[in-house]
């Protein structure tokens, strides 16, 4: 299956309207808390149960914000998560608990990689050398609790803390963190894990030789049980410890897990388990939605990771969960639920605790999830540009349906000249903006699909084919404007029909280096011949955290620099948009993603617009 059918296949109009849902769920939320200074974690019995920064769960109330701000680009987001993430600050020094992780990670980590605000990053790293403290070497891994009865207790959750520990190493050049981490997971695969590839929740050690103790299910059914949210802890854990390190055996790890989960014969048919998969009086026994969460977010990342065949089990059985997770069996209704999210979720049955309750942690898997999947099933497509509504969605009930793309058609004047723009989605998102500053003195063009729709130019490859169907949308060329590069540089796997793209960084890209330098010399021969004057632009910055298709944010500088070289030698003016927009990302372009927002499509408009006026004086004054 090539990439187009498979996003085809993919796509499905529930994650939107989830995204939307979550949206109005969560403002009207936001007017209800009680407390300033604290964050919500449940609702039960008509009352929100408030926490400080010091509650494990902390982080994912403001890590949900910072998601809705990814998923909609709406500064009211940005701002809410902002607000929120600044009451964790303290925890940067906490050395109490493993849950720094969870903690810090989801709220600074989150706006860290969406707004790349230095302070967010100095907590992140003062909070990884908190949460390494926590190792001790004859263990060799991270002790999780200070109270109870166990000498040196490690519970599967530890896994999900070792995120920070990577990332701080990459980041602040500290090799020692990514030593931690990779004891902590090897020893847990070796002491965590039954033959079935189900895990114990907790296993005591003794500090002083390593020696395991007891082996224990603390928070399940009973001590040899599959607790649900631990499985999924597990498999979520080992998942992204193969992202962060491409070693063989994690991603061995979360795939036996996942095979363990998926084919449970005690998982109910809409894929949301039991609190405990050895829960008794199954099947009257309450349901987990935060376990189906984070197993279908990591699922979704696990997908793109190993073998197809197997990813697209994964893909297909996350989709469910969160078909399932959408629907009213799960998703409260807007003003229910204490404005929470999803409903039936467990947090310590045993002790009679956050029982059938919504749960902050619920939430923020679930939007993680909605957001790795719509990245997924439509990875080029652009997210919604902040503020105001767009005309599109003017006048829909709630705002919150989906925008339908704008009709790109032209009636062109005859007396004007004829302008040209060839690009991909970022150009599709400034064409608008340039016909409105080009009006009157030129009928600007771009290709369309039959329902008038903008057509994507995508890679040289795809220019090369097109080209001449193109260059037949009109007689006679005063100007073309025209980029390639964003398609050509993305990961895709090998050997694949399509071929599909990647998340892995080890895999290709589309068009090499050279190969993207030949195809462009041949461009610009063709386009040359039609007697227009020419204008390159240069492929828009990547940011950090663009999961599928992968780009290396460093590429576009390289693919770039060999355009600009093959311009220079043909005689092509270069409009150099990479340079113009790179200090005002923060402004201009969507969190982790590629695209724009309306202003930053406008302020990209207003070069282009410039870079074509010039051409046609220039055209001009040489007659």
């Amino acid at each position: 299956m090539g990439a187009a059918a498979e996003a085809g296949a993919l796509a499905q109009p529930f994650v939107d309207d989830a995204i939307a849902a979550a949206s109005r769920q969560y403002r009207w939320l936001l007017t209800q808390l009680p407390e300033e200074g604290k964050l919500p974690r449940s609702f039960a019995d008509g009352k929100w149960q408030m926490v400080a920064s010091r509650d494990w769960t902390s982080g994912f109330f403001p890590g949900s914000l910072w998601y809705l701000y990814e998923a909609t680009g709406d500064s009211f987001w940005r701002e809410a998560a902002t607000r929120y993430t600044a009451l964790l600050e303290q925890e940067q020094t906490n050395r109490r608990t493993h849950d720094v992780g969870f903690m810090l990670n989801c709220s600074y980590g989150n706006g860290y990689r969406l707004t790349r605000t230095p302070a967010y990053r100095e907590v992140l790293l003062r909070g990884a050398q908190s949460l390494s403290t926590r190792f001790n070497p004859a263990v060799g891994m991270i002790r999780s609790w200070d109270h109870g009865a166990w000498k040196y207790p490690v519970i599967i959750d530890n896994m999900m803390n070792l995120e920070l520990l990577l990332w701080a190493a990459k980041e602040g050049a500290q090799p020692r963190l990514r030593e931690v981490a990779l004891s902590h997971a090897d020893r847990t695969i070796l002491h965590h894990f039954r033959p079935d590839h189900s895990t114990w929740h907790v296993v005591d050690f003794n500090p002083a030789d390593g020696a395991v103790l007891k082996k224990q299910t603390h928070q399940g059914a009973a001590d040899d049980s599959a607790w649900a949210r631990g499985q999924s802890w597990g498999l979520y854990g080992y998942t992204l410890m193969f992202r962060e390190t491409r070693k063989p055996e994690y991603l061995a790890q979360a795939e036996k897990i996942a095979r363990f989960l998926m084919n449970h014969p005690r998982l109910p048919a809409d894929k949301v388990p039991y609190w405990d998969y050895d829960a008794p009086g199954i099947p009257a026994a309450p349901r987990d939605a935060s376990a189906a969460a984070i197993m279908a977010s990591a699922l979704i990342e696990l997908s793109q990771l190993g073998t197809p065949e197997f990813g697209r089990q994964c893909l297909q059985f996350a989709r469910e969960q969160l078909r399932s997770l959408s629907s009213p069996a799960y998703f409260a209704k807007p003003g229910e639920n204490g404005g929470f999210l999803l409903k039936h979720c467990v947090g310590h049955l045993p002790k009679n605790s956050e029982v059938d309750v919504p749960l902050n942690y619920a939430d923020y898997y679930f939007l993680e999830a909605l957001l790795r999947y719509r990245q997924r099933a439509e990875p080029d497509k652009a997210l919604p540009a902040p503020g105001p509504k767009s005309a599109a969605t003017q006048g829909k009930k709630g705002g919150g349906a989906k925008a339908q793309p704008a009709d790109l058609r032209i009636q062109p004047d005859p007396a004007l000249p004829n302008v040209l723009l060839l690009g991909d989605s970022i150009s599709i998102g400034y064409t608008l903006p340039v016909r409105a500053r080009l009006k009157g003195s030129a009928n600007v063009f771009r290709p369309v699909n039959a329902d008038g729709s903008a057509e994507n130019c995508a890679d040289t490859g795809k220019g090369l084919a097109e080209l001449d169907r193109w260059l037949a949308l009109a007689p006679k060329w005063d100007v073309i404007h025209f980029n390639w590069g964003l398609h050509d540089l993305k990961h895709v796997m090998p050997g694949t029909p399509g071929p599909a793209t990647s998340s892995d960084p080890n895999d290709p890209p589309l068009r090499s280096l050279e190969e993207y330098r030949a195809n462009l010399e041949k461009i610009v021969v063709r386009l040359q011949q039609t007697g227009a004057r020419l204008v390159f632009a240069t492929t828009t910055p990547v940011p950090e955290g663009v999961g599928n298709p992968y780009r290396n944010p460093a590429d576009p500088a390289r693919y770039n620099a060999a355009a600009k070289e093959v311009m220079q030698q043909r005689g092509v003016r270069v409009n150099d948009l990479y340079a113009s927009i790179a200090p005002r990302l923060a402004e201009f372009q969507l969190p982790r993603n590629v695209h724009f927002n309306a202003k930053g499509s406008d302020a990209l408009a207003g070069d282009v617009a410039k870079a074509i006026a010039a051409e046609r004086a220039a055209k001009a004054a040489a007659k």
